[in-house]
């Protein structure tokens, strides 16, 4: 799997660069999300979806190891169950495909719910 910079995202990015984070998620820094991609690379392996498919890291859970992953070819957004383990097979590691930005933030704020941030929307 490859993950060549830059990213072809559409306008992806910029839209996720307008999202209000809520606990558990929170934007990462370039440190995590290299650590995310590169753990990515090796759990992924030959008949996973995301298997050779462009992708970088841009947020994370706190609760969980889900990391919300940029996809390229054709853009989307992943929230990926990262297993910190190499000997995982497809479907391993589990994941959601999210085509827009809206449907991710409509599942983030289900998981503030969840996480028990009563505010959230």
């Amino acid at each position: 799997m490859t993950n060549p910079n830059p990213l072809e995202v559409g306008g992806l990015e910029e839209e996720l660069a307008t999202v209000s984070w809520r606990a558990p998620w929170s934007r990462d820094v370039a440190e995590t999300i290299r650590r995310f991609d590169a753990e990515l690379v090796r759990e992924v392996k030959p008949g996973h979806p995301l298997y050779d498919r462009p992708a970088r890291a841009y947020a994370s859970r706190c609760d969980q190891d889900d990391v919300l992953f940029l996809l390229g070819q054709p853009p989307a957004l992943a929230v990926v169950h990262l297993s910190w383990s190499p000997q995982e097979r497809p479907p391993w590691p589990r994941m959601t495909i999210y085509a827009t930005v809206a449907e991710f933030v409509a599942a983030m704020l289900e998981h503030c719910r969840e996480y028990g941030d009563n505010d959230a929307p």
